[in-house]
């Protein structure tokens, strides 16, 4: 199949970011030192904010979405960024959506798209997913239309067709968590075939390819093999023409961790990569009607 992309870039690499953590808390032996040293030397103002600290989160320094955004700019690329929508007292709930309108407009200046990271339980709840997206709709003040689970929990069909009843234009969960690689055999987004329902469903997957923590803590790979992994699977996917999907999460943009984003960034760059966000991606294929002639593959396959 051949596909075209915008402005003549060869492939495209989808830039996402599951957002689990932006709070981070200083350790209670830290907040205790700085107290006494504000207290010996009559620094009441010290004080009190070491009583604040010890109170309250503390937000992570810029929450590392700006060196995302950062590296994202030297290329005019954009990220999709998908937030959890938990309440207090959940599993992994780290940040209250309603408390971070400032994150959400330092994402929406920077043209990048926000989506839902599902919690947990969502991936096989239809009622869980309706209400995270209700809470992070609410709480962004815009309609959502991409997904991914967390931990990239996953349920085939189920998963897709309660993502499509609630009105998700795509999903990007589908990969490995401990192998990077294309877990469908494909490097284009698809619409998923549903037995149940006879037919295509309206929403589409963008396979996830590589998420960055498979590299090191489940492939358990040298730097040297990280880099060469990721830059063989590029040079595969834009032999295809196809769609590379990147997960990296915003907690490892600092260190080597966020020097090999950039290296991944530049490699794609100089093969002609067009670096943008997932629902971008998603509304070119639509547009141009890719989806009709992978639809077509699918069929026939299935007929044989």
């Amino acid at each position: 199949m051949s596909v075209k992309f915008p402005v003549g870039k060869k492939f495209a690499l989808c830039l996402t970011h599951d957002i689990d953590v932006l709070y981070t808390n200083q350790s209670a032996l830290q907040l205790l030192r700085t107290g006494i040293k504000n207290a010996i030397t009559f620094n009441i103002k010290g004080v009190m904010k070491s009583i604040t600290k010890a109170l309250h989160k503390t937000i992570e320094p810029d929450y590392h979405i700006h060196n995302i955004l950062n590296a994202g700019k030297k290329y005019n690329a954009k990220s999709s960024f998908y937030f959890l929508s938990l309440t207090q007292g959940e599993q992994d709930f780290n940040y209250d959506p309603k408390e971070i309108k400032e994150v959400f407009e330092l994402i929406e200046n920077n043209d990048g798209e926000i989506g839902l990271h599902g919690g947990h339980m969502a991936y096989n709840n239809p009622a869980k997913i309706e209400s995270e997206k209700t809470l992070l709709e609410y709480a962004a003040n815009k309609k959502v239309n991409g997904y991914r689970n967390h931990y990239l929990k996953f349920q085939t069909p189920a998963t897709w067709e309660f993502l499509n009843d609630a009105g998700f234009i795509y999903d990007t969960t589908f990969g490995y968590a401990d192998n990077a690689g294309f877990r469908n055999g494909m490097c284009h987004p698809f619409q998923p075939y549903s037995l149940t329902r006879n037919g295509f469903l309206d929403i589409f997957e963008l396979p996830l390819v590589i998420m960055d923590v498979t590299l090191w803590r489940y492939m358990k790979l040298s730097q040297a093999q990280q880099y060469a992994l990721c830059t063989a699977l590029i040079d595969t996917v834009a032999d295809c023409n196809g769609v590379l999907t990147l997960l990296w999460h915003n907690t490892q943009m600092c260190g080597y961790e966020g020097e090999l984003y950039g290296r991944i960034l530049e490699y794609a760059n100089a093969k002609n990569a067009w670096m943008t966000s997932a629902i971008e991606i998603v509304e070119h294929w639509k547009a141009n009607k890719y989806h009709e002639a992978v639809n077509e593959i699918v069929l026939q396959l299935n007929s044989e």
